[in-house]
């Protein structure tokens, strides 16, 4: 904790580097740290019920692994190498079955059907590949938030149809005539440069 009276004696920027390795110590504390790499999204479209089991496996391998103290360092090591096997396990069945996959997709490419799946799924890959620019919402007439992207066009489509088509009421004369008539005097008669403004205009 900070005392008070030591940041009277400080400078504005030590008071604040002060601060802020606090306040970073405690969020560290009360939130934690992530790994710092984002999540990799990886297709799984293709796992049968056994590589989801063994990859489930090794994932309760690794949990395993890292409840055990960092005192008990002999059971650690133990855990250890049991989520090393588990884990050369999985990779090993998870090439194999994708190879299965990616030569079973390819014979299939000589059909039509076969075609129309590898356009689903690269569909697929580039919808998820895309990257989210801004959160595509809006509101109906009513106030209701729209989030599904036919609702969001066809609201679009009502709000230009309405721009663009509603007439405004216009009896097609200018308001204060005569001061813009004055104005036009004052600034022809003034020249370039040498505009004054009456009092009147201001």
């Amino acid at each position: 904790m900070i005392d008070m009276d030591d940041l009277n004696n400080k400078s504005g920027n030590e008071c604040w580097n002060e601060i802020a390795l606090c306040m970073r110590s405690e969020a560290n504390n009360v939130f934690g740290e992530t790994k710092g790499k984002s999540m990799i999204a990886k297709d799984t479209w293709w796992w049968s019920k056994d590589i989801q089991n063994i990859l489930k496996e090794k994932k309760d391998a690794f949990k395993d692994w890292k409840n055990v103290s960092d005192y008990d360092g002999n059971s650690k090591e133990i855990k250890k190498s049991v989520y090393v096997e588990k884990k050369m396990k999985a990779k090993k069945a998870v090439a194999i079955a994708r190879g299965k996959v990616n030569s079973k997709l390819y014979e299939s490419l000589d059909y039509p059907q076969g075609q129309k799946d590898l356009f689903r799924l690269a569909k697929a890959r580039e919808k998820n590949a895309r990257d989210i620019v801004h959160v595509k919402c809006i509101k109906d007439d009513a106030g209701k938030v729209l989030t599904n992207d036919e609702e969001i066009k066809g609201r679009w489509k009502e709000y230009f149809k309405k721009l663009m088509n509603e007439e405004n009421d216009w009896n097609r004369e200018l308001e204060n005539v005569s001061m813009n008539v004055a104005v036009v005097k004052e600034v022809k008669r003034s020249g370039i440069g040498n505009a004054v403004i009456p009092n009147s205009w201001r």
